[in-house]
This record gives C-alpha cells, structure tokens and sequence, in this order.
C-alpha cells in the first residue's frame, strides 16, 4: 500500500469522527439550554454543574472536532475526543445501569428524547475505535 493511501486512511478514519463532532458541537453551542436539559436527565450533576459542563463540552467539541482534521493538531484532537468518548461511554452506562430515561444530546435536543442504550453505546465505541485504530495505524505505517 503506497504512502498516501495509508494517509487517506487515516485522515478518513478521524475525520469521519471530527466532522461528527464539529456538527454535534455546533448544534449544541447553538441551544445551549437545549444541552443542559440532557445533561440533567443523566443525574449526575446540578443545574449549576450542567451549565458549566455545557459551556465547556460545546466549543471543545468543535475546537477539538476540526484539531483531527488537520495533521498538525491531529494528536491534540485525537486525545480530546477519545477522553470524550469515554466520558460518554461511561455516563451513558451509569444511567443505563440506574434505569434512566435520558436524552444523550449527542446532536442537540431539548432531554425529551427516549434513550437508545444499544445505539448509543454501538456508535459511541465506532467513533472511539476509529480514533484509536487510526493512532496505531499512523504509528505503525510511520516505521
């Protein structure tokens, strides 16, 4: 396999997953409200601690969304969203293990959407095995 096709692999793999956060990021930065609603149904945190959690997770989703795109802030990116996904992946459990209806808003949402347990975790793992493949792919096709 030549050089640049191991390149658009990579790219691929991350950028699949950048792009998904950039929009998700973008429709959360554009209903912020929206956001603090779901983060509320998972029980965690307080209104307070939502509002913060939201404020922040947002635009770092964005920023960090675009950083896997790029080659330079690929590791930076990549770090970010696999921290993030398994934050996720994590509160996503709990509320399942807690018998919680939640609203992951994952792509916006107001906390009125019925939970996908399955679905959520299926997608959540895909995005983060596909950061983490491209990782390994890029440091062992640098040898």
């Amino acid at each position: 396999m030549g050089r640049t096709t191991k390149q658009v692999i990579i790219w691929l793999l991350n950028a699949w997953v950048g792009i998904a956060f950039v929009y998700a990021g973008t429709l959360k930065l554009m209903d912020l409200e929206g956001f603090v609603s779901s983060i509320l149904t998972y029980g965690v945190f307080d209104f307070g601690q939502s509002v913060i959690i939201a404020s922040w997770v947002a635009p770092l989703e964005v920023i960090a969304g675009l950083g896997v795109l790029l080659k330079r802030t690929r590791s930076g990116g990549s770090f970010i969203l696999t921290a993030l996904l398994v934050v996720f992946l994590v509160m996503i459990f709990q509320a399942y293990m807690r018998g919680l209806e939640i609203d992951c808003g994952c792509f916006g949402g107001d906390g009125s959407e019925e939970s996908d347990y399955l679905g959520l975790i299926v997608r959540d793992k895909f995005m983060l095995f596909s950061l983490v493949g491209a990782y390994f792919l890029e440091k062992r096709w640098q040898k």
